[in-house]
């Protein structure tokens, strides 16, 4: 019997990046997070990352700037928005500025979801 893959925690938000920008002004709660990460060497490998782990929506990359979009799949956070933006730098250094409209979901992405990227995938 083979095992179900553990659920996301977000669903991806498909918007423009037109979209984002509107969107970013508008969710109060902003988080700065920085960690290393030295398995991912590319925006490229960030971007499967965040997709397959966490199951955000790339809404666009320059250069090694990466924002991302998801809303939260735990129904008590009524679908929160979830924005990232993320600098990927050389050695794995990961420059995040997180924002949402519930405070409890940067909390989660930051103390829980984030780590996990130092963990092999399942």
């Amino acid at each position: 019997m083979t095992a179900m893959p553990a659920a996301k925690p977000y669903n991806p938000l498909p918007i423009t990046t037109a979209q984002f920008g509107g969107s970013w002004g508008q969710n109060p709660f902003e988080r700065q997070v920085n960690m290393t990460v030295p398995s991912i060497a590319s925006t490229d490998h960030y971007n499967e990352q965040v997709r397959s782990r966490f199951g955000f929506h790339v809404v666009e990359v320059i250069n090694n700037e990466v924002i991302c979009a998801a809303s939260s799949a735990n129904p008590l956070m009524n679908n929160a928005t979830v924005l990232i933006h993320c600098r990927v730098n050389p050695g794995g250094v990961l420059n995040f500025m997180i924002k949402s409209g519930v405070q409890q979901e940067i909390e989660q992405l930051e103390s829980v979801h984030l780590p996990s990227l130092l963990q092999p995938m399942a």
